[in-house]
Parts: C-alpha cells; structure tokens; sequence
C-alpha cells in the first residue's frame, strides 16, 4: 500500500482538523440526489449547499428579513 495517497495526506488531516474546530464531516461519495437527497441538491454541479447557507446566515443574522437572506444567497450563488 501506498503511504503517500492524497486522501491519507490532505483528506483525512483536513477532515480531522475540521472536526477538532467543530465541523461535521458526511461522506458523500454515494449521495442521493434530489428533494429529501443526502445534502439537497439536484446535480454535483450545484456547489453551493443553499440549504446549509441558509441557516448559517440566519443563525449569524437572526433578525434579518428573509428578503435579504435571499438577496445575500443569490449574490452567493450567481453565475460570474
């Protein structure tokens, strides 16, 4: 076996440093796609976990409006 593999090199100490910081990991290698999928997005071309950003600005800015969350997400998630 090869000692020198990405995964053992950069994946799992970077996995390792996010859950000591307070991250979750998932393994998504066999993801599901679509409405009630493993991370709610349609295709692998959608990078940005809408869902998941979602919370996070409601949680940072809980008295925000939702039209502004909105706003925030679609300045996030436009096409450059």
């Amino acid at each position: 076996m090869n000692n020198y593999t990405e995964n053992l090199l950069v994946e799992k100490p970077t996995i390792e440093l996010l859950e000591k910081l307070g991250w979750k990991h998932l393994n998504c290698f066999d993801e599901k796609f679509g409405e009630g999928g493993t991370l709610g997005r349609e295709t692998t071309n959608e990078v940005v976990l809408v869902s998941k950003l979602k919370l996070a600005l409601k949680k940072l800015n809980p008295d925000l409006p939702d039209e502004l969350v909105q706003l925030a997400i679609n300045e996030i998630t436009k096409n450059r």
